[in-house]
């Protein structure tokens, strides 16, 4: 990786004064890896291979999506669709395409991975699936903000990661526009089956310019 490469992925931590955080993020990262991967094999596990099944991955970018549709069950049972792939090009349009056309082919099992942070975006699915007699489950990776944009800073400094660097408060706009978020039981329902939780590690002070932000963005579930 250039100098100018590494200097271009941490100008914003380097702005925000985040340095010391990022670290403590990164010595403590294997405990996030262990409780959410744990969460994925208990959701894996149970899945059902004698349905036709679809399952719609929701998340902030970094939040651990790829890590599920990586598990060799998943590889080896479901049609991968991601928003990543180069396939699809980041659209939206093209995913549903090949979503309805899979199913028209009958399709056994597929997996949808993408942001999908509002309600219509997941309803989409949802309905098509029903008409379409499938099983639908939406998995949501509550992963917090600080998170998501510090895995996205670490993938950037990866000399193996095709990851494109977003900027903080790009993270933060896609997780204001979101709609899924609600503390009522009932409104579950609407749009995401399962949650995925993450745990609060204590990261250290944050910079005051960016504390209320932190503060208000951590578990928005």
């Amino acid at each position: 990786m250039s100098l100018e490469t590494h200097e271009k992925c941490l100008a914003e931590i380097n702005k925000y004064e985040l340095m010391g955080n990022l670290e403590r993020y990164n010595e403590r990262k294997h405990e996030i890896f262990d409780v959410v991967t744990s969460q994925f094999h208990k959701i894996i596990g149970e899945l059902k291979d004698d349905n036709k099944h679809i399952i719609l991955l929701s998340g902030l970018a970094g939040s651990g999506k790829s890590t599920f549709t990586n598990d060799e069950y998943i590889r080896s049972n479901y049609l991968l669709l991601s928003l990543d792939d180069i396939l699809y090009k980041g659209s939206i349009a093209s995913i549903k395409q090949a979503f309805n056309e899979a199913m028209k082919t009958d399709t056994k099992n597929i997996i949808i991975d993408g942001t999908f942070l509002t309600k219509s975006s997941i309803q989409y699915f949802r309905k098509k699936a029903a008409e379409n007699t499938y099983m639908f489950q939406c998995i949501h990776m509550n992963i917090p903000l600080i998170y998501s944009y510090f895995n996205i800073v670490n993938r950037c400094l990866d000399p193996n990661s095709e990851q494109k660097l977003m900027a903080f408060y790009a993270v933060k706009a896609m997780q204001d526009k979101a709609d899924i978020y609600s503390s009522h039981p009932s409104a579950r329902n609407n749009h995401c089956d399962i949650v995925v939780l993450y745990p609060d590690l204590d990261l250290g002070l944050f910079p005051p310019r960016l504390y209320q932000f932190v503060k208000n963005t951590i578990f928005p579930m």
